[in-house]
Formats: C-alpha cells, sequence, structure tokens
C-alpha cells in the first residue's frame, strides 16, 4: 500500500470514527436515531472490506488468519448484541478471537510476510478495540469513556496530520515497535477483563484506566519522538 495512501487512509478512519466514538461518551445509546453497537458493526464491516479490497487481501496464508479472526470477532459481537449480554461462551470465543494475532504473525513468518498484510493487521487490531470498547460499554455497563482507548489511535493520527509528521508507521524507536506490540497486547487483556460480566465493577475500571494511562503515555512517546526526529533532520540540512 503506498505511503500517500495509507496516510490518507487513516486521516478518513479518524474523521468517520472519531464523531462516532465521541457521540457514544456523550449521548450512549443511539447515533441519528440508530443503535450506536449497530453503527458501529456497520462502520467496521465496511472500512474493513474496504480496505481488504484496496490491499488486495488474501493473497498468503497469513492474510487469510487475520481475515478469519476479524470473522470471529465480528459474529461474537453481533450474537453479543442481539442476545443483549456476554456469555461465558461468546466471551471465550472473544478470546480466541484476539489471540489469534499471535497466529496470523506465525503465519507471516512461517509462509512469508508483506507490508499489506501488516496494514490489515493493524486494521485487525484497532477494530477489535473498538468493538471489545463498544460491548463494554453497552453490555456490561463499562463507563462511556472506555471508547477513549479505540479513540487514541484516531487522535494520534489528527495530531500527527496537524503536525505534519508521518502518520503511516509510526516507531517509539527507528526499525522498532517492541513497546508498542506490548502495550497492545495489555490493552487488548485489559477489554477483555472489562468485556467479562462476572468482573467486579472496580477491577474493570482500573483495568481501563490502566489501558488507558498506557496508550497515553505511548502515543505521546512517539508524537514527542517523531518531532525531535524531524528538527533533528531539519538541523542537519542547514548549512
Amino acid at each position: 500500500m503506498p505511503t500517500r495512501v495509507h496516510q490518507h487512509w487513516l486521516l478518513i478512519q479518524a474523521c468517520v470514527w472519531l464523531p462516532v466514538l465521541g457521540w457514544t461518551v456523550v449521548e450512549g445509546s443511539t447515533v441519528l436515531g440508530l443503535d450506536v453497537s449497530w453503527v458501529c458493526i456497520g462502520l467496521a464491516i465496511a472500512s474493513y472490506l474496504t480496505l481488504a479490497r484496496i490491499l488486495g487481501s488474501g493473497r498468503n496464508i497469513a492474510d487469510w488468519v487475520t481475515i478469519a479472526r476479524f470473522a470471529l470477532l465480528i459474529c461474537a459481537t453481533i450474537n453479543c448484541t442481539l442476545a443483549g449480554e456476554i456469555t461465558l461462551g461468546w466471551w471465550i470465543i472473544l478470546t480466541i478471537a484476539v489471540l489469534a494475532d499471535l497466529a496470523d504473525g506465525w503465519a507471516a513468518r512461517r509462509f512469508g510476510e508483506s507490508s499489506q498484510g501488516a496494514v490489515l493487521d493493524m486494521e485487525t487490531d484497532q477494530l477489535t478495540t473498538v468493538l471489545l470498547a463498544l460491548l463494554a460499554v453497552r453490555l456490561v455497563d463499562g463507563g462511556p469513556w472506555l471508547v477513549l482507548l479505540p479513540a487514541g489511535k484516531h487522535l494520534f493520527v489528527v495530531g500527527l496530520t496537524v503536525r505534519g509528521l508521518p502518520t503511516f508507521d509510526p516507531k517509539p524507536l527507528d526499525g522498532d515497535n517492541a513497546r508498542a506490540r506490548v502495550i497492545c497486547a495489555l490493552v487488548m487483556a485489559a477489554l477483555l477483563t472489562c468485556t467479562l460480566p462476572t468482573v467486579p465493577s472496580l477491577i474493570r475500571e482500573l483495568s481501563g484506566a490502566a489501558a488507558l494511562g498506557l496508550l497515553v503515555y505511548s502515543f505521546a512517546a512517539d508524537f514527542f519522538f517523531l518531532s525531535r526526529r524531524r528538527n533533528q533532520a531539519s538541523e542537519s540540512r542547514k548549512p
């Protein structure tokens, strides 16, 4: 996926999702008269299919594993939304969908990876965060502030765009995104905790708050790193 196209895609995603997630925090249950759960599910499916089409996904095994985990996530989200609750069985399915991220990583290393597959994988992670946060807010009385977790990336993209910084592949250190992978895993674990109905409210709130703190730290560190790198590059070009 060309860098410019990827940057435009990220910005479009931010402009579409931020109003919806923001409205969820303010109003809670509906968007323009439609149940917010179905609005988010519809947007997730539409955006995913559009990106998969742009990328020409399905060329290797890793792509199909990534697509399968998204399909599993959507299936679980739809069934939980229809039932109005998250049963233990569907929570286990959600957990499997999250853990399947390890499987597509293994498939990419074993059978070959691509830049297109990496983009699709990141999109799957982001939409997983959206849908888990939505389930936590709508079905287990999680605070509406939990949608700040998926909103964080979109706010980050907007901030980078305003500053004229690259949005497509920011890393805390050149060539390394280990910190981002660890924080992503911790955020997913926190959201799974938040969606488990048997978890006490205090644990749910603490888990969500910890995840939000980690994301704020990670995005802030990346933002300042990219700003410093641009400033250093500008200084080095001066005669």
